[in-house]
């Protein structure tokens, strides 16, 4: 039988054995729920009967209440005490481990089987797992003090030699020993948290995403594969530092197949991901595309990989419609063999291409790294002449988001820095600390690529790929564990960038409300096409406009709503088509020269609004360039009353 087509069976007979579980205690509740656990046996409370709780159905990720007696705790931490020493994290593609900062807990193992308590647990993990006894390696025991943490780390290996014994990591039963006063939450940053928001009770490190406080009894099981046999990227897991107190945990990881112990012979497992391939008889037009797809993109990227890669699997197929909105691929320009059938998909705002159908892909270089940036005076002098004949009125206003509405740039910088900072990305050429991007960095980098994962991509390809404790401190290498990288960066980042503008210290630039205020008063369309990702922006916009005003805008679109980042025009001749209005009569308030680029190209007018990162930028064919739009009136800016106003100029007069 297939490897993908057994993990399939197993989810199968998980879900099963929680149903029996479940229905076993309801009638009746003095049974004996798992083997080997010596419970009393009259009526237990409700706080300390097993329970199973389901915190993530996609993933798979679930927490056992009560799964240990408190006597196992204790007696699991009196054997582990007296030997626990610094714990070490794989170092290097041999698998070799080192003591890092990424992991700053003491540790020790407890042999399989080790005495009768010990073997009781683990039959009672293979049942609950429904996994076999000799998959599992040896108990980990951990003890984190004050400050101690694991930073974000898969349990999944990315070296060959970690695989020789029993294939990779499957599944983890992370059972904890004792209540901890304060923080020590486990933590799954590539999840968000229910409702968005964890309660108070949760220290900072677990507000935002799907975290499992720390219960003296209960465990946590998760996957680090997904039936298919490829990477489960939601299991990306933290343990936060601790706050108060002290943190004791028992990790059992279980692999593929039986690990070998003692003086047994290790027998490799190695790993072959399910492949499923797409119907009536759709053609890939490039290699890499069961990489991508195996990596996800299908899902996260279709209108990349629809329009022109591949179709792999049968829910991502060649678009005809996007909810109520007929898409023409010529508009698109992108070709696709494929001819299959039309996603269900339902755009979740009036007139915009839905999120998911026109997400941005970057699987290699960044794409304007150098070419579209260096014939950049070219596409603004041919973009200028278009615009040349200033119109009287708009038939839109359209924004952009970072940089106009918010001067935002060195907040998404602290959030780079912070990403770095928490996964422990160190690049070749400096080891002693985490990558920093300065103030001065930073605005060149703005200045050179567009969107975030191919800053980082350019930036690593320029410095040297790095380190990070995402792979567990080792390198990335492969064109696999570099998407990982970087897709986790731009996840993490993304969340703290949302919590900075969410902590109620940032504020619109001076004049932004009201100019849109008095444009929707006017009867004018109001749009805004960010360059940042949808979940970036439609946090940051509710926050920064308010609720009433981003409900009314007449269209909102992301960076990852079209293919092509700026300086490409798409994002802005797509808005002209679902705005359903002329290019020539759309102005666009933007604060760089990408931002000019994109703008012109698509023959729109284009007023500067700048800001110190941009303020020393050329910004040829743009209609103004102001320093902000404090006071400005919504009739003088459509009307062309400000037309050929440079601020700096004016400001440099008066010095």
């Amino acid at each position: 039988m297939a490897q993908g087509s057994i993990l399939q069976l197993i989810s199968l007979l998980l879900i099963l054995q929680c149903n029996a579980v479940f229905a076993l205690q309801e009638n009746n509740p003095d049974a004996d729920l798992l083997p080997g656990w010596h419970a009393d046996t009259y009526e237990p409370s409700a706080a300390t009967r097993p329970r199973m709780e389901v915190l993530d159905e996609d993933a798979r990720i679930f927490m056992f209440h009560n799964f240990l007696s408190p006597e196992e705790c204790d007696h699991i931490i009196s054997l582990a005490e007296a030997h626990l020493e610094r714990s070490g994290v794989v170092a290097d593609k041999d698998g070799h481990s080192a003591i890092s900062n990424i992991r700053t807990s003491n540790g020790m193992f407890l042999s399989r089987g080790h005495d009768t308590v010990i073997a009781d647990i683990e039959r009672r993990i293979a049942r609950w797992t429904l996994l076999p006894v000799r998959n599992g390696e040896g108990l980990q025991v951990l003890r984190y003090g004050v400050e101690q943490e694991y930073k974000g780390h898969y349990d999944y290996f990315f070296d060959d030699n970690s695989v020789s014994n029993g294939g990779n990591r499957y599944a983890t039963v992370l059972m904890y020993l004792n209540d901890v006063e304060e923080g020590g939450e486990t933590v799954f940053p590539n999840i968000p948290a229910p409702g968005g928001t964890n309660g108070p009770e949760f220290s900072d490190c677990a507000r935002f995403n799907l975290a499992a406080k720390p219960k003296k009894g209960n465990a946590v099981l998760f996957h680090s594969i997904k039936t298919t046999g490829e990477l489960e990227r939601k299991s990306m897991h933290t343990a936060c530092p601790v706050l108060k107190g002290v943190k004791y945990s028992a990790p059992k990881w279980i692999h593929v197949g039986p690990y070998s112990v003692g003086g047994e012979q290790p027998v490799r497992v190695d790993q072959h991901p399910q492949k499923v391939f797409g119907p009536n008889g759709c053609a890939d037009n490039d290699t890499n595309c069961e990489m991508w797809a195996a990596e996800g993109e299908c899902e996260k990227n279709p209108s990349f990989m629809i329009y022109s890669m591949c179709d792999l699997i049968g829910r991502v197929q060649k678009l005809k419609y996007f909810g109520d909105n007929k898409i023409s691929r010529r508009s698109l320009a992108v070709p696709c063999k494929a001819a299959c059938q039309p996603l269900t998909s339902k755009t979740n705002r009036p007139n915009a291409i839905h999120s998911s159908a026109l997400r941005n892909f970057v699987p290699t270089a960044p794409r304007f790294a150098g070419a579209a940036v260096s014939s950049y005076a070219a596409t603004t002098q041919r973009a200028a002449i278009l615009v040349a004949a200033v119109p009287t009125s708009i038939d839109a206003l359209i924004f952009d988001c970072d940089g106009v509405i918010v001067e935002s740039e060195d907040i998404h910088r602290r959030a780079y820095n912070a990403a770095f900072q928490e996964f422990d990305v160190r690049c070749p050429g400096d080891t002693s600390s985490p990558v920093v991007w300065s103030v001065e960095f930073y605005d060149m980098l703005q200045n050179k690529v567009g969107g975030g994962k191919p800053k980082m991509r350019w930036y690593f390809g320029e410095k040297g790929w790095p380190a990070s404790s995402i792979l567990g401190g080792k390198t990335a290498e492969t064109e696999d564990e570099k998407t990982l990288l970087i897709d986790t960066l731009q996840d993490w980042k993304t969340d703290k960038y949302k919590d900075i503008i969410g902590s109620g210290q940032v504020e619109p630039r001076p004049g932004i409300l009201k100019l849109m205020d008095d444009a929707r008063a006017s009867g004018t369309p109001v749009a805004v096409c960010s360059a940042s990702t949808k979940a970036a922006v439609t946090f940051v916009l509710p926050a920064l406009l308010g609720k009433e005003r981003f409900d009314s805008l007449d269209l909102f679109m992301a960076g990852d709503d079209v293919p092509l980042k700026k300086p490409d025009p798409s994002i802005y001749k797509v808005a002209a088509e679902r705005l359903n209005v002329d290019p020539a009569r759309c102005l666009v308030i933007e604060d760089s020269m990408i931002g000019l680029a994109a703008a012109l190209g698509a023959g729109m007018r284009c007023v500067i609004t700048y800001h110190s990162g941009t303020e020393s930028q050329d910004f040829p064919g743009a209609s103004a360039v102001l320093a902000n739009m404090d006071g400005m009136e919504f009739a003088d800016l459509a009307g062309g009353k400000v037309e050929g106003r440079d601020d700096r100029k004016v400001a440099a007069g008066a010095k």
